[in-house]
Formats: structure tokens, C-alpha cells, sequence
């Protein structure tokens, strides 16, 4: 046998079964090329990327660069636990870790997915609930601007996104009303990806980013004449404390609305599996405790404001019910580009995710992460289904006007 077919073998012989297992991960190579250009986001931005481009660490955009993929996911998924997604003991017991350290916590998590956020699902990192006749991409920007309606947000106003992720819905919001739009986000490189993605979209002089814990504001009072949140304060370890650091910001009269994750009244607490879908949701999406709608509301008269309407998002705007449900992308749908959001279209990229680990073309610890993607994506289905919780509670609020 010639020494470039031992070479072709890896070094370990040129036996047949070596000779299969080449054949083996030569297919599965070409395969990661073929769903990589497959799945490649077709939304004519340059939002999404190849999975091969999401893991390698070459790239200048890629979430592993300076960091340690496999002991950054072990430390994070240190402060659930070996049975967070069970209902067992140890994640009750690790809840206060989780608050105490719920700024490395996030860091953390978004450090590890945002890449595979764009990747799966665009530069707007939340759910939203689809009318029939609507494609993906139309559902999540009427999402979106129904806040920017709600608000009333126009070329005089000055609002702040807190949590605004890489800044899909606050370049979205940002042109649909002209607003100034600031992004509060305590993570950088987050901030990082969206500046360029800002600038790519010519929207520098209406759309820029704050690093900041929203827990804790580096802003006067009344900086921002409105602001919103789209499932951003569920990671907040205290909602009242949030709630009214939000509502200093703002000026008197401002509105304040967004979308919540919470437990729906469907959900029991003396139901294990509620419990253990409930605990799954929050291991994986970077969540210490996830609140309930009576929470919700209380916690924002605590903090200061006036509830002007709230109700589930889910279920559809007030007389308007001809809805998708939110949880179906993560079904997906059987297009090009839906493929890849489907139970079996998550599973092909884990399995290409875990070839490329073992042939070292992405950072040891990235199955980890899909691994952690892919059960919390069944765990929202699985919740949705039950009607046990919802990541799209809205709610507008106003902060009273000072007294004379």
C-alpha cells in the first residue's frame, strides 16, 4: 500500500477497518459541507452562517476564540446540576448560587450560543407567535413593531432595548419609527457582533449599544424617554429591583412594555414533570428561576409603575386568534432554511457538530453545547404543548407623571 494511502488512513494501519472508518468520516465531512450550505441562513443579510463556520475557532467572528469552550460550559452548567432537567434535589439547592452569580452566569451562556442563535434562528433572539398566512421572518418583525406601536415611538424619541442581544429588534424597531434605539447589554461580545451588524445596516445614527447590567444603570434618571425588553428580564435575579431601575431611567410619563417569559396558571408545582420541564427551560436558556404572571405584575407596581395592559402574546392580540403556535419553528417546517429548526433537522447538526469535535475542527466542549440547545428546545416544545409556560407575556406599563 502506498504511503499516501497510509496517510490517507491517519497513521493506524491499512487495515480494511481503518479503510471504512476513512470512508465513514469522509462522508460525513462532505455531509457537514452539503447541510452546512443547506442550512445557510438565505435572508440575504449575512446574519446567518454555515454550522462549519458557527464552530470554527479560526473565524474572526466565532464565540470561541479567547475562551475555553469545554471548562466555560462545565463551570455553567456547575450551578444547575446533574439532575436539572429531573425535578431532583440539587437544582433547588443551587437556585442561590444562581442569583448571586447570575452575571458570570449569562455571560457564560451567551458567550457559548450566540453564534448558534444566528445560525438557527437570525439576529433576533426571541419567539414569536405566527399567523397562518405569515412567514417566519413577518411574524418576528410584527413582534416587533407592535412594541414600537405600543410605545409610540417616532423620529423625536429616545428609547432604550434592554438586553437587546445583537440588536435584531432594535435595528427592526429603530426603522420602523425612526427612533434613536439603545441597546443595553452587559455582554461583549455581543456588543461586538452587533456594532457591525449596525454598521452594515447604515443604522450607527440611530442604533448603538451600552455595556451595562440593567440590575445596575450607569445613566441619570429620565435618560430615555420609553423603553422595552423582549425576553430580557428573565434573567434578572430580581425582578422588582429591575423593574425599578427601568423605571428611574425613564422620564415621567414614559411607557415601558415587553414580553416575559413566565409559568402560565397551567402550570402546578406539585407536578413533577411541570417541574422538571420548568427546570429543563431553565438550565437551558442561562435562567435562575423563571416567574410566574401574578409575579410579573406585582413586580412592576412594586417598582413604580402603572400596568396599562398585559396578557399573554400566545394566545393572539385581542380579537385576533388565527394563530401558529410560538413553539412551532422549534418543530420547524420542512423548507430549506426550516430544516434545520426540526427535531431531526437539530439532531443531524449535533451529529456533524460531534464529528467535527472528534476530528478537532471545532473546540472540544461544542457537543456539549449543542447537546444543551437541543434538549432546552424540547423542553420549550414540551412546555408550549402543556400550556405550562410562555415566552411572550406582554405587558405595557407607564411611570406615573412627578407630582407638582
Amino acid at each position: 500500500m502506498s504511503a499516501a494511502v497510509v496517510w490517507l488512513g491517519l497513521g493506524v494501519g491499512a487495515t480494511a477497518a481503518v479503510y471504512s472508518h476513512f470512508v465513514i468520516a469522509g462522508v460525513a465531512v462532505v455531509g457537514v459541507v452539503l447541510f452546512s450550505f443547506l442550512t445557510q441562513s438565505d435572508d440575504g443579510r449575512g446574519s446567518g452562517q454555515m454550522v462549519t463556520g458557527v464552530l470554527n475557532s479560526a473565524q474572526e467572528k466565532g464565540t470561541f476564540n479567547d475562551r475555553s469552550v469545554n471548562k466555560t460550559v462545565d463551570d455553567y452548567a456547575s450551578l444547575y446540576g446533574q439532575d436539572s432537567r429531573v425535578g431532583g434535589k440539587e437544582h433547588g439547592t443551587l437556585l442561590k448560587r444562581r442569583l448571586n452569580l447570575y452575571t458570570q452566569m449569562v455571560n457564560d451562556f451567551y458567550d457559548l450560543v450566540t453564534d448558534f442563535y444566528e445560525y438557527g434562528w437570525g439576529e433576533s433572539f426571541h419567539f414569536a407567535p405566527r399567523l397562518s398566512y405569515e412567514t417566519f421572518d413577518e411574524s418576528m418583525r410584527r413582534h416587533e413593531y407592535f412594541l414600537a406601536a405600543r410605545l409610540g415611538l417616532n423620529p423625536k424619541t429616545n428609547c432604550a432595548d434592554f438586553g437587546c442581544g445583537v440588536g435584531g429588534p432594535m435595528r427592526a424597531i429603530a426603522t420602523f419609527s425612526g427612533s434613536k434605539v439603545t441597546g443595553i447589554n452587559n455582554n461583549d461580545y455581543q456588543i461586538k457582533v452587533g456594532t457591525k451588524h449596525n454598521q452594515r445596516d447604515h443604522l450607527s445614527h440611530l442604533c448603538s449599544f451600552m455595556k451595562a447590567d440593567f440590575m445596575k444603570l450607569p445613566v441619570a434618571d429620565g435618560t430615555f424617554d420609553h423603553a422595552y425588553e423582549i425576553e430580557a428580564t428573565c434573567h434578572a435575579p430580581d425582578k422588582v429591583s429591575c423593574y425599578r431601575e427601568i423605571c428611574r431611567s425613564i422620564k415621567p410619563g414614559g411607557m415601558f412594555a415587553g414580553y416575559e417569559w413566565v409559568m402560565t396558571k397551567g402550570f402546578d408545582p406539585n407536578n413533577k414533570r411541570h417541574v422538571a420541564i420548568k427546570n429543563g427551560i431553565e438550565v437551558g436558556n442561562g435562567l435562575a428561576d423563571i416567574a410566574t404572571i401574578p409575579h410579573v405584575l406585582e413586580s412592576l407596581k412594586k417598582a413604580g409603575f402603572e400596568v396599562i395592559e398585559s396578557f399573554e402574546m400566545s394566545k393572539g392580540t385581542p380579537g385576533n386568534e388565527n394563530q401558529i403556535p410560538w413553539y412551532m419553528p422549534l418543530k420547524g417546517s420542512w423548507s430549506v432554511r426550516g430544516f434545520r429548526m426540526t427535531a431531526l433537522g437539530r439532531k443531524f447538526t449535533h451529529v456533524l457538530v460531534t464529528v467535527l469535535e472528534t476530528m478537532r475542527l471545532a473546540p472540544k466542549g461544542s457537543t456539549k453545547v449543542s447537546k444543551l440547545l437541543n434538549d432546552t428546545a424540547n423542553d420549550l416544545v414540551e412546555g408550549g404543548e402543556l400550556d405550562i409556560f410562555t415566552p411572550s407575556y406582554f405587558f405595557l406599563a407607564r411611570k406615573p407623571l412627578a407630582r407638582a
